[in-house]
């Protein structure tokens, strides 16, 4: 899973390039068989005027699945992708145990009503 790194007003050098990869891998590596691909957009908004204003947007381009989105703004770059990368996990997480858990329902239901079709009738009183 190698993401795809866009940086714009900021420069970047191949250090900050393996934290991406190496953060991300370690924040979205319990559902990388899912994910398609990962787009990174680094940027500094406030330009040299400083301040906290170094933006992370992390997409994530999952199966079966609208793309999800996820954005942290920090003073410090790297705070910033920790964040992103953390909320991407978060999002992830929750947006495949939706899409899996009617699945989990349909086959919880089918277990439990399988021993009801083999009981014996109820006699009445």
């Amino acid at each position: 899973m190698k993401p795809k790194i866009i940086a714009r007003r900021i420069a970047i050098g191949s250090d900050i390039r393996q934290y991406i990869a190496h953060r991300l891998g370690f924040a979205l590596d319990r559902s990388r068989h899912r994910i398609r691909a990962i787009t990174v957009r680094l940027m500094d908004r406030n330009g040299h005027r400083g301040g906290v204003d170094k933006l992370c947007r992390i997409q994530v381009d999952v199966d079966g699945q609208a793309p999800l989105v996820v954005s942290d703004v920090a003073g410090d770059l790297r705070a910033a992708i920790d964040g992103a990368a953390h909320r991407a996990a978060q999002v992830l997480t929750r947006a495949l145990g939706r899409s899996v858990a009617p699945l989990r329902r349909k086959a919880r239901q089918e277990r439990h009503a399988e021993p009801m079709l083999a009981a014996e009738p109820v006699p009445a009183f």
